[in-house]
């Protein structure tokens, strides 16, 4: 809402909903009091409302992209877990912690009953690791261009996307690559 606001030629203000007690901590909860609130302390003082910047549209979508390939890891680690306790629970062992091991093809090893029953289960795990690396490379390639743009802005080159910190932060904390 706030960029279509911006784009239509008007400020905007975004308040800190935590950070603005007056508002928060009000016993009167009425939506009209609390614009007549925040419109009067943003005449007073906009940094009162402890202003918000979002991010923008290409740096919202890049980090949906992490979040999305982040998910994927998670559902591929539940899948590789189940995997070995259903073999477990059978006997027997899946080889190696990799989960590059656990392919229909590399459970050879494995009784036939139990070959069978994981099969559409290791066949999953594979399309999941495909569809990793898949965002690997979109990551990559969102990284490399980001990177030249800074080299850019750097030497004066064009502008550099200051806002997109937090997506390369957050690809840190989510994102294991190798």
């Amino acid at each position: 809402m706030s960029r279509l606001l911006s784009e239509l030629g008007h400020e905007v203000i975004v308040a800190n909903a935590r950070k603005v007690r007056l508002v928060g901590e009000s016993r009167k909860k009425d939506d009209r009091l609390d614009a007549q609130t925040l419109a009067r302390l943003a005449r007073i003082d906009p940094q009162l409302l402890y202003p918000v910047k979002h991010r923008s549209a290409q740096a919202q979508a890049d980090l949906m992209m992490i979040r999305a390939r982040a998910g994927l890891v998670r559902a591929r680690t539940g899948l590789v877990n189940a995997a070995r306790a259903l073999a477990k629970s059978y006997g027997e062992r899946l080889r190696g912690c990799n989960v590059r091991n656990m392919n229909p093809e590399k459970a050879e090893g494995l009784s036939p009953e139990l070959q069978r029953a994981l099969e559409p289960l290791l066949a999953a795990l594979e399309s999941l690791s495909e569809r990793i690396c898949e965002y690997n490379g979109r990551i990559r390639a969102v990284g490399a261009a980001e990177l030249s743009a800074n080299r850019a802005a750097e030497t004066g080159e064009g502008c550099g996307h200051a806002d997109r910190a937090d997506v390369h932060a957050d690809a840190g904390r989510s994102a294991s690559f190798r």
